[in-house]
Formats: C-alpha cells, sequence, structure tokens
C-alpha cells in the first residue's frame, strides 16, 4: 500500500529534543536528517544519537526516513547502515543529478542490506530534485529504481542553481513543481514539495501548498511542526470532494442495480476517469481517517 507522506517533517539526527517533538507530532513521516542539519564533524555522534534512538523504540509506529548524505560523500555508506532498522521505512537521497545516482544508491544499500542480513529488499529511497539537471532528468530519476517511492522537490537548492534573482517563488517554483509531479506520476510514485521556510507565515504556507496540491503534489516537507496541520489539510481531500465522490460511487451502484448502461451524477455521464478518481477520493479520505 502507498505511503500516507502528506507531511514529511525534518529533525536534525544531532538534536535530542528536535528528535523527540519530531517523533511525537502529527507529522505523516518524519525524517531524520544527517545532512544539511549536521556539521561536517557530528555526523558519527549523529549517527550514534540516533542508532541509540532507534535501539530504544522510539520510533516504533512512526513511519520514518534518513536523509543520507550525497551518493558521492564518504558520509553515505555510514549512513545507510545507521538506518539497518526495521523502524526505517528507507532514504530520503540529496543531490541526485541522473538515474545513475539512483542505481549506485540502490546497489549500495542491496549489499549494505546483505551485510546487515536483511534478505529481502525492504529499504524504500525518495530522491531530491534540487538542481536543474535533476529535474531535467526527473522522470528518468523516479524511474531509477524499484525501491523509489516518492520524489521531493529541494526548491531553494533548485533556486540557487537557477542563479534567480527574483524572489517570487509562486514564479519561479511553478515550472519546476509541474515537473516534478507529472514525472512522479508517471511513474507511479508521489510527489514532495519543498518546504516552506516562513516559519510564522500561515497565509503563505496555506497558498502555497493549496497550489502544490492542486498542481497534483500528495504531500510536502516540512520543517517545523506548526506547518503540519496546514500542510495536511492542503493535501488531504476536502469535505466537498469527498462528498462528491461518494455521490459519484452512488450513482454507479444505482445504475449498476438498475441494469443502466452508464451513471449520471449532477447532469454528467460517470465515464472511468471519473469512476476512477472517485474511487482513489473515497479510499484516501478513509485512510487518512485511520491514521
Amino acid at each position: 500500500m502507498e505511503l500516507l507522506l502528506r507531511s514529511m517533517l525534518f529533525a536534525p539526527a544531532n538534536n535530542p529534543e528536535y528528535i523527540e517533538k519530531a517523533l511525537s507530532s502529527a507529522a505523516d513521516a518524519v525524517v531524520f536528517d544527517l545532512e544539511d542539519a549536521v556539521p561536517a564533524g557530528g555526523k558519527r555522534e549523529a549517527r550514534a544519537l540516533l542508532k541509540a534512538t532507534l535501539a530504544a523504540g522510539r520510533v516504533s509506529g512512526r513511519t520514518a526516513f534518513i536523509r543520507t548524505n550525497a551518493p558521492d560523500s564518504p558520509d553515505m555508506p555510514s549512513d545507510l547502515a545507521t538506518g539497518m532498522h526495521p523502524d526505517i521505512a528507507g532514504f530520503v537521497t540529496p543531490k541526485v543529478t541522473s538515474p545513475d545516482d539512483l542505481v549506485f544508491m540502490d546497489r549500495m544499500l542491496g549489499l549494505i542490506e546483505t551485510e546487515h542480513g536483511v534478505k529481502e529488499v525492504r529499504y524504500k529511497l525518495i530522491p531530491l530534485i534540487e538542481n536543474t539537471s535533476a529535474l531535467m532528468n526527473a522522470a528518468a530519476i523516479a524511474q531509477g529504481s524499484p525501491r523509489v517511492v516518492a520524489l521531493c522537490f529541494g526548491g531553494y537548492d533548485y533556486s540557487s542553481d537557477l542563479k534567480l534573482i527574483s524572489d517570487d517563488r509562486s514564479l519561479f517554483h511553478r515550472l519546476p513543481r509541474a515537473m516534478i509531479a507529472v514525472a512522479a506520476r508517471s511513474a507511479g510514485v508521489q510527489p514532495i514539495d519543498t518546504p516552506y521556510f516562513a516559519v510564522r507565515d500561515m497565509d503563505g504556507l496555506r497558498a502555497e501548498k493549496e497550489e502544490a496540491a492542486a498542481l497534483g503534489f500528495a504531500g510536502s516537507l516540512v520543517i517545523t511542526p506548526r506547518h503540519i496541520d496546514i500542510v495536511n489539510e492542503c493535501f488531504s481531500p476536502s469535505e466537498k470532494a469527498v462528498a462528491y465522490a461518494g455521490g459519484v460511487l452512488a450513482a454507479i451502484d444505482e445504475a449498476e442495480r438498475n441494469g443502466a448502461s452508464y451513471a449520471l451524477y449532477d447532469g454528467l455521464m460517470v465515464d472511468a476517469p471519473i469512476e476512477s478518481l472517485a474511487r482513489h477520493i473515497s479510499d484516501y479520505a478513509r485512510r487518512i481517517a485511520k491514521q
């Protein structure tokens, strides 16, 4: 079953307080960050803290990922080894530029799984699309390994790589968002939006995440627990959408009972795409309700 990833909250892996706050939050998933949040000299200590947290059972029952260092980093293999625990779902991979990076990560992960006695392909991969090369290769990256379950947009790194001088995020993020959403959905994986860094700007957060949801995104990376409720709401079906889906499915059931060749709802003929979307919305709403 597809993971519920409306909100993926980063937690610096070297900070016990932030780890505890993340684990007690309402985020769908927690991402323990061994990359940007941890200084170069603190990687080993962060991995030790994360191992202790996992060993203590603090992550049990949560959907948890680890953001490793880049595929070409000497820290990356140790990051993967740290995550060899049943409470870790997989790894968020930064600085990906091509599907070759996913092939490499898949092979490396397979070797480390074998070393740790993991006999099946257990751990998932979520590549971060953070630069123009990765964006142009997004479709191939999404299909670069059967372990891939989502594509994440790293908006600020992308903006830096594009050498932007504008600060209008709504403009310069629109194209990459659309490309990532299409690339991910065409590969059968979930597109996950970039974090919103204005911590106290709730109106701006809502506007940005509503636009991402309208473009087809399934969720967003999050940097603070105070954003979680709005993000979860934006990436959940609205009451109106759930009611519409229920009406469509009821109309289909009625048509079948009456032997009709097609169903009508709200004056429109219900064709296969409308039925499929209605079933998706209905099923997704039920999964969220059980969360």
